[in-house]
């Protein structure tokens, strides 16, 4: 199976998103919370997002989010497994950073079964 990807929004005539594609734009729950433009760049965004989702709070410097981080936390850490499998799309050209890496790389980690019953 190849491993899920990105996939860059378009609103071009024709254009339809790819089958098993999931969108995670700013207007879903996984949109990223820090918004490139006035306040930083968008590598500074994406590294903000990446930060928040491995360590549960924000960088210091971070810019200031568009939307309760904590939430945002709390989305990732029970609902992340929704992503695992889909390739993601945002608007964000392919060339540029994207907070979609961050989530493709989480979602498709791999993942630990329980060990139940076991006595040691």
């Amino acid at each position: 199976m190849d491993r899920p990807k990105r996939a860059q929004l378009s609103r071009a005539k024709g254009w339809r998103m790819p089958p098993n594609t999931v969108k995670v734009d700013r207007t879903t729950k996984w949109g990223n919370p820090y918004r490139a433009g006035i306040h930083c760049d968008r590598y500074h965004a994406v590294d903000s997002h990446r930060h928040l989702c491995l360590f549960g709070r924000r960088s210091k410097g971070a810019p200031w989010p568009d939307r309760d981080e904590a939430e945002y936390v709390r989305i990732v850490r029970d609902e992340i497994g929704e992503l695992r499998g889909k390739n993601l799309g945002c608007w964000c050209s392919l060339e540029s950073p994207c907070h979609a890496e961050t989530l493709l790389d989480l979602s498709n980690r791999p993942v630990c079964e329980s060990i139940e019953g076991e006595k040691r």
